[in-house]
């Protein structure tokens, strides 16, 4: 729980409202809040997992998001982390990179969006485990997903300390786990980059390995193992005014 208390810390010194749920003792994995719901273009997105134990850990979240965005829900046959999704911020490129997951024809249908398969690195869990966009044009990156974003400004991570490609940013702020110090220092100096950098202040946090990565956390029965968030969830703002519950929708089957 020390590690939740410092991420839930280094949130709110970056400006951001957390809304804290309940530990889910029959979900171990709930810790890893963006897998079951993509918060994208102003609408909350629920999200089949690859994995069948993990399918029940959506409807918590999809009721907390529910007072601010429309909430949607991909329909089976679909499967669809959130972990696997790294949205374009580009106005003039509103793709979706995504891992091939049955979820993909849904999930363009449903945002309007090009949704491009992007291949993993062998040993490589999701999409977001080795890439953190920082800007419109700009990611930090694991070197041996480089290749994948040829039309990128990239920030390539050290190999020896790869899993700190997974890092936060809100707004102008990189949130880094402490002991990555090679990773924090690119971060601190990407905002010499030009428009493609975003970072101005880098921040440390102790964590054991993954960040956390969202404005809506779930508390660990134990030590917390944070998750993965993508910058869309800053979707969910501070000054956000929270709206009547829409039920959830489902979304069609349609394909690109």
């Amino acid at each position: 729980m020390d590690q939740h208390r410092a991420y839930v810390a280094a949130l709110r010194a970056c400006g951001v409202e957390v809304i804290e749920l309940p530990a889910d003792d029959e979900h171990p994995d709930a810790v890893f809040v963006q897998d079951p719901v993509l918060v994208l273009d102003g609408r909350a997105i629920v999200l089949p997992s690859a994995a069948q134990s993990r399918r029940g850990e959506a409807p918590a979240l999809a009721a907390a998001l529910a007072p601010f965005v429309p909430v949607v829900a991909l329909q089976p046959p679909a499967v669809l982390d959130g972990g696997d999704v790294l949205a374009a911020t580009d106005p003039a490129r509103r793709n979706l990179g995504a891992l091939e997951r049955r979820g993909m024809p849904q999930l363009a249908g449903l945002t309007g969006r090009l949704v491009e398969r992007v291949p993993l690195p062998a040993g490589m869990l999701h999409l977001l485990s080795g890439c953190t966009r920082l800007g419109p044009h700009a990611l930090l990156v694991a070197g041996p997903l480089a290749a994948a974003f040829p039309d990128h400004d990239l920030v390539v991570v050290p190999d020896d300390e790869a899993a700190a490609a997974n890092v936060l940013v809100l707004g102008r702020h990189a949130v880094v786990p402490a002991g990555y110090p090679k990773v924090a220092g690119l971060l601190a100096a990407a905002r010499l980059r030009g428009p493609s950098g975003a970072v101005e202040r880098v921040r440390e946090a102790r964590w054991r390995r993954h960040l956390p990565r969202a404005a809506v956390l779930r508390r660990g029965s134990g030590s917390c193992e944070p998750s993965r968030w993508s910058s869309a969830w800053q979707e969910v703002r501070r000054r956000a005014r929270p709206r009547s519950s829409p039920g959830l929708p489902t979304a069609s089957a349609t394909s690109t």
